[in-house]
């Protein structure tokens, strides 16, 4: 016959004490990064508008060999409008699709685009 080696319920309390902690070290953390977002100014994009924008950065770069940049600066200036030549495509579309979008939308939808492909790029090459 098998013995099974002796259970001390000491172990499962300071198990279940250590768990706690991190549960509610988990929980603080969560707060202070729902509160951060809810810091952030401006209106969240649609998704379907980011999609789109998304899909014609691939266009742009597919069908021009170019790399997709967006610049929303005249000069020196934040005026929100696209002036690289992917962003004034980008611009042209919606212009024709839906002229209602702000531009200052589009310009936040393509600053989206540039980052997450970076961050991408930066996995990628480690």
């Amino acid at each position: 016959m098998t013995t099974l080696p002796a259970f001390d319920v000491s172990d499962l309390t300071d198990a279940i004490a250590n768990l706690t902690d991190g549960l509610e070290t988990f929980a603080q953390a969560a707060e202070k990064a729902l509160q951060a977002g809810k810091q952030k100014s401006g209106p969240r994009i649609p998704t379907h508008v980011q999609r789109a924008a998304d899909e014609l950065a691939n266009l742009y770069e597919q069908f021009t060999g170019k790399r997709f940049s967006h610049n929303p600066k005249l000069l020196t200036k934040y005026d929100g409008i696209p002036h690289s030549p992917a962003g004034r495509f980008i611009d042209a579309f919606f212009k024709i699709v839906d002229p209602k979008i702000a531009r200052t939308s589009l310009s936040t939808a393509m600053a989206s685009i540039v980052k997450s492909r970076r961050a991408r790029q930066t996995v990628a090459t480690g």
